[in-house]
């Protein structure tokens, strides 16, 4: 059934193909999501090629434990790999809600470092509360956050995926 005559370099071949076509469908899931169906098909062209290629390795030598490992850790690895590129990429746009007992310095702050913000009243659990909605490119949200904790180090916030984006502040 399984043999130990190893054959590293196609076991590493293997794990290598595997990572980059599951790293490129993770990507390419996200591109879907986003909307961006161009790049997504592409993407997907890509990914099914390199498949292929993996998938044939594999099954020309399924007597080889070390393929069918190296085929596993590939996949794993490689969606640790597609969140980290999809991390760094940051398509899409996202809503920011700060809740603050101070919003009027915060929103100035805000709208100074070239964000589009609304500010809102409300009652929190034990006194009146500003929320700061702020709609960012994701890729500057990590930026936003951070200007917040500086501004306010105990204020409250949290971080929504939008959709779509149609009229107000220039995203």
């Amino acid at each position: 059934m399984w043999h130990l005559d190893i054959d590293i370099a196609g076991a590493l071949l293997i794990f290598g193909l595997r990572l980059a076509d599951v790293a490129l469908g993770t990507v390419r899931a996200v591109l879907v999501m986003r909307g961006i169906r161009p790049m997504a098909a592409a993407v997907g062209f890509f990914e099914i090629l390199i498949w292929v290629f993996a998938i044939s390795q594999v099954m020309s030598h399924l007597d080889n434990f070390a393929n069918v490992l190296a085929y596993a850790a590939g996949y794993s690895s490689g969606i640790l790999l597609g969140m980290f590129i999809e991390d760094r990429m940051a398509l899409g746009v996202v809503v920011v809600n700060i809740v603050t007992p101070d919003g009027e310095d915060m929103v100035r702050a805000i709208r100074q470092a070239g964000f589009g913000a609304t500010a809102l009243t409300g009652t929190g659990g034990s006194s009146d509360v500003n929320m700061i909605r702020v709609v960012s490119p994701r890729r500057r949200s990590r930026e936003l956050l951070a200007l917040c904790r500086e501004l306010c180090p105990g204020c409250f916030a949290t971080v929504e995926d939008v959709r779509s984006v149609r009229g107000g502040f220039s995203v």
